[in-house]
């Protein structure tokens, strides 16, 4: 078989596969076309004029008579309960008698700082913690919730069975042991 002969008998193979492709492909584009077409056929016409539905104005508190004409209900104690949630600490009980025992080793930790009555940082509360073996420490910073500095840090850390908490400042050292809150971590933030 000559070159000549081969190529052209290539090109021609090309040719053929490359027509019967787009064939395909053409008639798939028609066959979805035409089952469009039906579905959209099948709907019902649309109406002439749209139908507004009544949207509601404001919320009222849910109560046993019936709502009012515009009002969403709600149930305010459920979105009190709801709010708090996230600060909830949960924990067995083994997690929490576990826990409780850290504490004597965190006030070690931040006697020295505490019982001078001087005043320090976040920063050395945490340094504290670290140089005791407390890997995981979090603390509410040297500014309260409207920027100012502060002397007195709420602290997080996590120990066996859950976390030990609570309040340092100059001269006094308050402490509490228990779960991780639901946000995670041991340090509940301050709010408003």
């Amino acid at each position: 078989m000559s070159a000549g002969r081969w190529v052209l008998g290539s090109l021609v193979t090309i040719l053929a596969v490359g027509t019967l492709g787009a064939v395909l492909v053409l008639g798939a584009v028609a066959l979805q076309l035409d089952t469009w077409a039906d579905r959209s056929a099948n709907q019902p016409a649309a109406a002439a004029s749209p139908t507004v539905s009544p949207s509601p104005t404001g919320a009222c508190p849910a109560t046993d008579d019936d709502t009012p004409a515009g009002c969403l209900p709600y149930d305010p104690e459920a979105l009190m309960r709801s709010n708090d949630a996230y600060r909830q600490r949960s924990s067995t009980p083994e997690d929490a008698a576990l826990a409780a025992r850290s504490v004597p080793a965190v006030e070690a930790a931040l006697a020295a700082l505490t019982g001078s009555g001087a005043t320090f940082r976040s920063q050395d509360v945490v340094d504290a913690l670290t140089a005791a073996g407390f890997a995981t420490v979090q603390t509410t910073g040297d500014t309260d919730v409207w920027g100012d500095g502060t002397t007195a840090f709420g602290i997080g850390v996590s120990v066996p069975g859950g976390c030990v908490f609570g309040d340092v400042r100059p001269g006094v050292l308050a402490l509490e042991s228990g779960g991780p809150i639901a946000d995670g971590g041991c340090l509940e933030m301050p709010s408003h």
